[in-house]
């Protein structure tokens, strides 16, 4: 596969560097795929996107462009010693590398580099019983120009099982999986679900899992440079969740109600600490700190209906996301979120239209600081002209909403039009 897309972009800060900031990227990728035996079969992929952007920074006369370049590599091997047991071997290797420049003045090189090696075992206990074992070890590496990192290595070991089983109409899915960091200590998380057929059309699921997420390299020991600092003093995240839901299995009208409750210890979030008060945004510094605790409670409900020409999708969410300890909102999430998605076929053609409602946020932790709600309007058009040739053209933000997501002076984009046309060889 290849691709290349490019655009002269729009204006994305209105009261600095007023001018247009584009971009451009290049992706390539290849996949090869063989079945050496019955029991045996290997696959490589390669892959690489190579990007260029420009950007609005904190000096208003300075041109910032970002050469991004990000490839990888992996390849698996597969065999099955039994016929109860296959066995998984995969590796894979992927390095992400920025080039800063204001200038046109290369400043600064950030390359990140992973590398990682997994195991996996595939038991067939019975003919309604999987056992997966396995493990797996992870390397990271971060490097820098001119950026000195206090730590650039990270070495992860992770050793997993899981279990599922199905029996009558209940299906059961137990997980655990135990993560060996070099830096931070061991962590254990798991999983255990349910689900309940009542009816061929009604099902009932329930589920409890715990998670863990540790500090990336640049929330740890990022040096002290404008708008961010990092902070070593950090603690990984942890959480447990609790969901139950309700689903109807129709195939023309298909409905869903999920609720669930999620406890978040130490959750991280960067919060500005230097120039908040001040009525520019340029020069306010921002840092990780952990949330000692939240919570977050919510509802999702979706709906979807399908006819021969018409089909029709709804989704609502309703947040309660809360520090427990001041009750404040947890910063840049929204208490509702609304979707609405609705097309229409006629001969070759197909009309869509999406409503994508967002209902206010707070941008600090203190919730002093309100970003109102918004809607946004999309179409879509296609053509079908025959096997071979499909026509599309997409309208995005029809009504060109103003709006703001997180509390910075870079602007959501304006009114789009695209239009796409595809060939594809085919054989009947």
């Amino acid at each position: 596969n290849v691709s290349q897309l490019s655009t002269d972009g729009t204006n994305v800060s209105e009261d600095n560097n007023l001018d247009k900031d584009g971009y451009e990227v290049r992706r390539y990728s290849a996949n090869i795929q063989h079945q050496l035996s019955s029991r045996s079969a290997f696959d490589l992929t390669l892959y690489q996107n190579h990007g260029n952007s420009e950007y609005d920074g904190y000096t208003i006369t300075t041109d910032y462009t970002k050469e991004t370049t990000q490839q990888s590599i992996s390849g698996g091997f597969s065999f099955s010693p039994l016929d109860i047991w296959d066995i998984k071997l995969q590796a894979s290797s992927s390095q992400d590398e920025n080039d800063n420049y204001e200038d046109s003045v290369l400043t600064d090189i950030f390359r990140t580099e992973r590398r990682q090696l997994t195991w996996q075992n595939n038991l067939m206990l019975s003919d309604n019983a999987l056992l997966t074992i396995g493990v797996d070890k992870t390397a990271e590496k971060i490097e820098s120009l001119a950026t000195t990192y206090t730590e650039t290595s990270r070495d992860v070991i992770g050793s997993f099982t899981e279990f599922q089983t199905n029996y009558g109409r209940h299906d059961i899915l137990v997980s655990l999986r135990n993560d060996q960091y070099n830096a931070i200590g061991s962590h254990t998380t798991g999983n255990l679900d349910w689900g309940l057929n009542l009816s061929k059309e009604l099902r009932i699921t329930a589920g409890y899992g715990t998670a863990f997420k540790a500090p990336t390299f640049n929330d740890l020991y990022y040096p002290n440079m404008p708008w961010g600092v990092g902070n070593p003093n950090l603690r990984p995240e942890s959480s447990n969740s609790f969901e139950v839901g309700l689903q109807s299995t129709e195939k023309m009208s298909k409905w869903s109600l999920n609720a669930f409750r999620t406890q978040i210890n130490d959750l991280i979030e960067w919060q500005c600490t230097t120039n908040c008060a001040t009525p520019s945004l340029w020069d306010d510094v921002y840092q990780p700190f952990n949330v000692s605790s939240a919570q977050i409670e919510g509802v999702e409900a979706s709906l979807e209906r399908r006819g021969d020409r018409r089909d029709m999708k709804v989704a609502l969410t309703l947040l309660n996301p809360r520090d427990t300890d001041s009750g404040n909102r947890l910063q840049n999430r929204a208490s509702a979120t609304l979707r609405i998605d609705l097309n229409r076929s006629a001969g070759k053609w197909r009309h869509g239209a999406t409503i994508l409602a967002q209902g206010s946020r707070f941008a600090d932790s203190a919730n002093s600081r309100e970003l109102g709600g918004y809607t946004t309007v999309d179409l879509n058009s296609r053509y079908r002209l025959n096997k071979n040739w499909l026509f599309k053209g997409k309208i995005g933000n029809l009504f060109n909403k103003e709006y703001l997501t997180t509390d910075t002076t870079y602007q959501p984009s304006e009114r789009t039009i695209m239009l796409y046309m595809s060939y594809s060889s085919s054989q009947e």
